[in-house]
C-alpha cells in the first residue's frame, strides 16, 4: 500500500477528514482531521516510536498479525474551519468510548454532544441567589461532559491554593464547570494536600450539601463572580 500522497493529490485533498479501522473487526479507532501525509504519519510512529497509547497499541497488534491498517478519507477538500467541524459531528456521533483519540476536538467544550437537560443547564440557567458563603471551584480544565460524580468530586475538592483563614468559615463548596454549578458540597474540614511535590495546597473533607441546600445552587449561573479571563479558579461568594 502506498504511504505517502503526491503534491498535487495534497493540493487537491486541502484539509480532511480520516479515520483508521482495525481490519480484524473493521472498528472505527482513531479519528483527526488535518492535510498533507498525515493521515500515514500514525503507522509510522507505532514502528518508530516507542511511546504507548491505545492508538499505537491498536496499530502494533494489526501489524503483528499481519495485516494493515484501513484508511479512509471520510471529507476532504475543505477549509480547516469545515474541517473541525466535520471531525468534531463525526467523533460526537461515533463517541469517544469507541475511540482512541487522547486530545479531545476542536470546540468540545462549547458544543460537544448533548442531551436534552445538558442544553437546559448550559443555556437556560437562572442566575445564581446567594443565600450562604460560598467558595466556588472552577473546574473547567479536568470537566469532560461523561465525568462521573465522583469524579466531580475528586476534580473539586483538591489541590488548591487558597487562603485558609478564609475557606475555614465557609461552609459550602460550589463546583463550577462554564459558569454554571455542577454539585454542592459540604466541607467538613480542610488540611494540606497529599499529592506530592504539592506544597500550600489544600483539600477538603467532603458530604454532598443536603437537599434544601444542593437544590438553591445546583445549575445555578455564577458567571457574574467570575472574570472571564480570570486565572484563579478559586472565588469566595458571601451575602
Amino acid at each position: 500500500m502506498k504511504n505517502k500522497f503526491k503534491q498535487s493529490t495534497i493540493e487537491k485533498l486541502s484539509y480532511y477528514v480520516y479515520l483508521l479501522e482495525d481490519p480484524r473487526n473493521n472498528n472505527i479507532f482513531y479519528i483527526w482531521k488535518w492535510k498533507w501525509n498525515r493521515i500515514f504519519s500514525h503507522m509510522n510512529w507505532a514502528i518508530n516510536w516507542d511511546k504507548e497509547s491505545n492508538k499505537i497499541k491498536i496499530i502494533k497488534e494489526i501489524l503483528e498479525n499481519n495485516l494493515k491498517v484501513k484508511h479512509k478519507v471520510i471529507r476532504h477538500w475543505l477549509t480547516e474551519k469545515e474541517a473541525y467541524e466535520v471531525e468534531s459531528a463525526i467523533i460526537d456521533f461515533y463517541w469517544l468510548e469507541n475511540l482512541t483519540n487522547i486530545v479531545l476536538w476542536h470546540d468540545s467544550y462549547d458544543r460537544w454532544l448533548m442531551d436534552i437537560n445538558e442544553i437546559f443547564v448550559n443555556y437556560e440557567s437562572e442566575k445564581i441567589k446567594v443565600e450562604d458563603d460560598l467558595i466556588a471551584i472552577n473546574i473547567n480544565n479536568l470537566y469532560y461532559y461523561w465525568i462521573t460524580n465522583s469524579e466531580i468530586y475528586e476534580s473539586t475538592r483538591k489541590s488548591w491554593r487558597l487562603n485558609l483563614d478564609r475557606a475555614k468559615n465557609i461552609k459550602y463548596a460550589l463546583s463550577v464547570f462554564r459558569w454554571i454549578v455542577r454539585e454542592v458540597y459540604e466541607i467538613n474540614d480542610w488540611y494540606f494536600s497529599k499529592k506530592q511535590n504539592w506544597f500550600d495546597r489544600y483539600e477538603f473533607q467532603w458530604m454532598i450539601a443536603k437537599k434544601n441546600i444542593r437544590e438553591k445552587y445546583i445549575n445555578k449561573d455564577v458567571s457574574e463572580y467570575f472574570s472571564k479571563w480570570s486565572q484563579n479558579p478559586i472565588k469566595y461568594i458571601m451575602i
